[in-house]
């Protein structure tokens, strides 16, 4: 699995036609698109905790576990 991954996000470098330092990006946006990702992440983890905990609430309360006395 590992190695399909990393021969199919960057064959041009795993094949030897192009070093790693030459695929870096001069872009200098790298670090907004960062934080907007960060930002979509938390917003959708704390969607997930909100539903999830309501979810929660809804299940029925446990019974009172009965004894075996007579």
């Amino acid at each position: 699995g590992w190695t399909v991954t990393e021969v199919g996000r960057q064959p041009w470098i795993i094949y030897g036609i192009m070093r790693t330092r030459e695929a870096l990006t001069s872009s200098g946006l790298v670090g907004f698109m960062f934080f907007l990702f960060l930002l979509l992440y938390l917003g959708l983890s704390t969607v997930t905790i909100v539903a999830l905990r309501s979810e929660l609430r809804l299940l029925p309360k446990r019974a009172t576990p009965v004894t075996g006395g007579r």
